[in-house]
């Protein structure tokens, strides 16, 4: 089983980080082990989320789940025949249908 991480996941992941380590170390650590847990579980059962439809036909499978007291951030995944995918890891008042949607 795997676990991969899109490069706009990644960036998410930074950014989050540095606004988390603002508020403390403890709070960044806390978030870093319920992202693990959450991320492990699913590896193992890849169809346990809801499933969501993005506007971007490019994004097929798409399941997203928040991340346990951090509910305000939802990770958005794609299974994969050995994991998952983690496509983005973004703040819920983001509008996520504007950040998924196809290009131009």
């Amino acid at each position: 089983m795997s676990i991969v991480y899109a490069g706009a996941a990644l960036a998410d992941l930074d950014q989050i980080e540095d606004d988390l380590r603002q508020v403390g170390i403890h709070v960044l650590q806390l978030f870093h082990r319920r992202l693990s847990r959450a991320l492990a579980l699913r590896e193992r059962l890849p169809l346990s989320a809801p499933e969501y439809q993005p506007p971007d036909p490019r994004l097929p499978g798409m399941r997203y789940f928040p991340i346990r007291r951090f509910e305000s951030f939802a990770v958005f995944y794609q299974p994969t025949d050995d994991g998952i995918r983690v496509v983005r890891v973004l703040h819920t008042s983001r509008n996520i249908a504007v950040i998924f949607a196809p290009d131009p």
